[in-house]
C-alpha cells in the first residue's frame, strides 16, 4: 500500500523534512516580523519625542563625536544636523533590510533557495522601499503632531536609507545563492 505522499513523489521521510523546514521558516518569519514591528515602534517613538528631548538625544551623539567634528572643522549646529540625518538613514536602512529579508523568506524557501523576483511589483527591494515609504510618511505625520514639524527631505532620506538597506541585503542574498550554485 502506498504511503500518503508517494503519489506526489514524496516519501514520508521527505514530507517530514519539508515540514521541519517549513516550521523553521515560519519561526524565522515570525521573529523577523516582531523585529520589523519593534523597529517601526522605535522609529515612531522617536517621532513622538518633544523637540527638547530629541535634541538632547542627538546632543549626546554630537558630544560623543566632538573630536571628529573639531578635526573636520564642523560646528555644533552642523554636527547636530549630520547626526539627525544619519539617524534617519540608519533607522530606515535597518528597516529596509528587514523588510527585504521578510519578503525573501516569504517565498516559502530558505534564504539560500528563494527565487529572484519575477517583475517590478515582485522585486523585494522595491516592495521593501514602498512599505518603508509608508512608514516614513506616517513618521513625518507624527512629527507634525508632536510639534517638531515635518520635512519632505526626511521622507526622501528615509526612502534612500530603506532602499540602501534592502539592496545591501539583497546583494548578500544573491552572493549566498551564487556561492551555493558554484559548489
Amino acid at each position: 500500500m502506498k504511503k500518503d505522499f508517494e503519489c506526489f513523489g514524496l516519501t514520508n521521510d521527505k514530507k517530514y523534512e519539508m515540514d521541519q523546514v517549513n516550521a523553521k521558516q515560519k519561526r524565522q518569519r515570525r521573529f523577523l516580523l516582531i523585529l520589523i514591528l519593534l523597529t517601526v515602534a522605535v522609529i515612531w517613538g522617536h517621532s513622538m519625542m518633544p523637540r527638547a528631548v530629541s535634541s538632547a538625544e542627538s546632543g549626546r551623539f554630537v558630544d560623543l563625536l566632538s573630536k571628529l567634528w573639531a578635526f573636520l572643522g564642523i560646528n555644533d549646529d552642523m554636527a547636530d544636523h549630520i547626526v539627525r540625518k544619519c539617524a534617519h538613514f540608519i533607522e530606515y536602512a535597518l528597516l529596509g533590510g528587514q523588510l527585504c529579508l521578510y519578503r525573501l523568506l516569504g517565498a516559502g524557501r530558505s534564504i539560500r533557495e528563494a527565487e529572484p523576483a519575477a517583475g517590478m511589483d515582485q522585486n523585494p527591494v522595491i516592495r521593501s522601499a514602498v512599505i518603508a515609504l509608508f512608514v516614513a510618511l506616517t513618521d513625518e505625520t507624527i512629527q507634525i503632531f508632536s510639534g517638531r514639524g515635518s520635512r519632505v527631505q526626511d521622507v526622501w532620506l528615509d526612502l534612500c536609507g530603506a532602499g540602501a538597506g534592502a539592496w545591501i541585503l539583497y546583494g548578500i542574498w544573491r552572493n549566498l545563492r551564487n556561492d551555493d550554485t558554484r559548489h
